[in-house]
């Protein structure tokens, strides 16, 4: 009969995103795992067991939603042989800016040349 002794837990990291709120929706997620036989990714309670290699965006998830604005969050949960369990978990919001609603209004000219050599105008009123 042949036996290992695993003194070594497993460890995982999350580098990013971090616990902030973000401007778009392209949040890459960056971490480092060691000593793992499995590993699942959850977002928002939802595992992926697909494999998610670091350095991924969370949108392009293989079965992820798209990332609407509103709360997230990750957890990666590792287990190594000996049955021994680390999770790391980060919570971060999306928060698209929008700008500001543009109304013009106002009279345009348009000058153009008539075929006998000498300037024509046009005006009309437009609202964008």
């Amino acid at each position: 009969m042949t036996f290992t002794i695993d003194a070594c837990l497993p460890t995982v990291v999350i580098t990013n995103p971090t616990n902030t709120t973000y401007p778009h929706a392209n949040v890459q997620l960056i971490y480092t795992v060691s000593n793992e036989r499995a590993m699942y990714i959850y977002l928002n309670g939802m595992v992926n067991t697909i494999d998610v290699p670091s350095g991924s965006v969370v949108s392009d998830f293989p079965g992820a939603p798209a990332i609407p604005d509103g709360s997230y969050n990750i957890t990666i949960v590792v287990e190594d042989y000996a049955g021994s369990i680390d999770s790391n978990t980060i919570f971060f919001t999306i928060e698209t800016p929008t700008g500001p609603e543009i109304q013009l209004y106002g009279t345009f000219v348009n000058e153009t040349t008539h075929p006998l050599g000498y300037p024509c105008y046009q005006s009309s009123k437009e609202i964008v």
